[in-house]
């Protein structure tokens, strides 16, 4: 594995692999068969690291480009970096859509639900505060606040 990446289910995949995946057409994990809330492929540096360390440790060589000479080294390392950083920030932008999407959805149950599904939105929401602050201000902009505290009140 050369290009570990994580989909929306939270699974490693080749970044080829999934690619060639997602662009036939498919919108599930192929290990768990859910659908893919997004698209985005976002980079799993700890994988990458220990790929690369267990290559290191068995002589095994990391091939990163396939050219030879340093000005296409260059240019492969410069392309590279620049794939990089426009994944994160497109992975960002879709992580935080996919955040305001999931805490609308779950002000809505707040709003309209049984008791039973305002509390399992409440936990869920939760688990979404507990991952960031980011996270904490998108819950709050979608207005989870009033909800959440008429849930004190309730024996």
């Amino acid at each position: 594995m050369r290009d570990p990446v994580i989909v929306a289910s939270g699974h490693t995949y080749d970044r080829n692999s999934i690619s060639q995946w997602i662009n036939s057409g498919h919108h599930t994990c192929p290990k768990s068969g859910q659908t893919l809330i997004h698209m985005a492929l976002i980079p799993n540096y700890a994988l990458k690291s220990l790929v690369h360390q267990w290559c290191q440790e068995n002589n095994i060589p990391v091939i990163e480009c396939a050219s030879s000479s340093s000005s296409d080294l260059e240019r492969c390392n410069s392309k590279r970096k620049f794939e990089n950083a426009v994944d994160h920030i497109s992975a960002t932008k879709v992580a935080m859509d996919a955040v305001k999407m999931t805490a609308e959805f779950l002000v809505g149950k707040l709003a309209m639900g049984s008791p039973h599904i305002q509390r399992q939105a409440a936990y869920e929401l939760r688990l979404l505060a507990k991952t960031g602050m980011d996270n904490r201000r998108i819950i709050a902009e979608a207005g989870a606040i009033p909800f959440l505290v008429t849930l004190l009140n309730f024996p």
